[in-house]
C-alpha cells in the first residue's frame, strides 16, 4: 500500500478491516471492500 507509511492516526489505532477501520474509511469516502 502506497499510503501505509503516511496513514492517519485513526488507521494506526485499529486493525485493517475491523469495525473502526471500516467506519473511518466510510467517513472519508474510501471503499470498504
Amino acid at each position: 500500500c502506497g499510503i501505509y507509511d503516511v496513514r492517519p492516526d485513526v488507521c494506526r489505532a485499529c486493525m485493517p478491516g475491523d469495525d473502526d477501520c471500516l467506519m473511518a474509511r466510510r467517513a472519508h469516502g474510501l471503499p470498504t471492500a
